[in-house]
């Protein structure tokens, strides 16, 4: 499995790529790794493939400029992200759905698509959630606790979780979340909202740095803290590690032989269940090692193709690219 990009094929230039993707598109959030994306995943162009995060259309765009008579089958949770992205992509080889990847099967059934040749997940959140202050997501600037992907199915917010939960259920909620310390941060939670409920993203920020006050003259460190506290709540409004977990397996299952799943991930948490997952469909027997004839009839389905992470040529276009890890496999036998 290769595990470095450094020396790996140079699949077109980087900043060429994110030029043409980005170009005229000003709400596109920039696609992370997008050379390597092509290089990995797109195997056959003119096959079907799944894009299970589209966003604003960056990986979209992506492998359409690579793709010949092939589909795309664009799938994303969150209303307005669907709205930008019909914006950005207008093509008749893409079909977009507003819905969770865990309907893939559905959406396959649906459009009479027995397997796919390649599908591309794209984790954690896309710039315009950032940039929009009523969605919540953002820190350091002013907005309801909200937090919600799919402002239309979830119904449980960041203001639900701050303010309802108990003291051991925020410690675990930050603790998952990959928070470092997270019972001070629970606990000065609970003291704030013992005082009045906590509404804002500004509020809950300056509760953070206040349980930290002798230390957060560096802006540094005061980063380092609040935002994985934002992401560990966001991550469990909106219940990610085990709609990932679920996704991951259906994913899987919808590939054909020889199909290949990518997978990117910008936090440790993530990246462990998705590693996780897929040294388990890369198993084989699982039988005692002196049993003479294998009863679990388990056969590996996978196998690891690639681990990389980003060039700092890429880095210093686009930041974010930064914590990014891709992990891709590929489908080997049929379950």
């Amino acid at each position: 499995m290769e595990k470095s990009n450094k020396n790996s094929e140079q699949f077109g230039d980087i900043k060429t790529i994110i030029e043409k993707i980005t170009y005229m598109k000003s709400k596109i959030h920039i696609p992370v790794m997008p050379r390597e994306v092509l290089k990995f995943l797109l195997i056959n162009e003119d096959g079907v493939y799944v894009d299970a995060t589209a966003g604003t259309g960056g990986h979209t765009l992506t492998l359409l400029s690579k793709l010949k008579n092939g589909k795309i089958i664009a799938l994303e949770k969150d209303a307005e992200m669907v709205k930008i992205f019909k914006e950005n992509v207008n093509d008749a080889r893409v079909f977009i759905v507003h819905t969770s990847y865990l309907n893939l099967h559905d959406i396959l059934k649906e459009l009479r698509i027995e397997k796919v040749d390649g599908i591309l997940f794209d984790l954690g959140i896309s710039s315009p959630h950032v940039d929009n202050p009523e969605r919540g997501f953002s820190y350091d600037k002013e907005g309801p606790l909200d937090m919600r992907f799919d402002q239309h199915g979830t119904f449980i917010t960041a203001y639900d979780i701050v303010n309802g939960s108990s003291f051991a259920e925020l410690v675990k909620i930050l603790k998952e979340g990959g928070v470092n310390i997270p019972t001070r941060i629970a606990r000065a939670i609970v003291k704030a909202r013992e005082i009045a409920p906590i509404k804002t993203t500004t509020e809950l920020a300056k509760i953070v740095k206040r349980a930290f006050a002798r230390t957060f003259k560096n802006k540094k460190f005061r980063k380092n803290v609040v935002a994985p506290v934002f992401q560990a709540i966001r991550i469990a409004v909106n219940n990610e590690f085990s709609e990932l977990r679920e996704g991951l397996k259906r994913a899987i299952s919808s590939l054909r032989v020889g199909g290949r799943i990518a997978i990117i991930t910008f936090h440790s948490a993530e990246d462990k269940i998705v590693k996780d997952t897929l040294k388990e469909f890369a198993r084989g027997c699982v039988c005692p090692p002196k049993q003479p004839i294998c009863t679990c009839n388990r056969k590996k389905t996978v196998k690891f193709i690639a681990k990389l992470k980003p060039t700092e040529e890429e880095i210093e276009i686009n930041p974010r690219a930064r914590s990014a890890t891709l992990r891709i496999a590929e489908k080997i036998a049929e379950e």
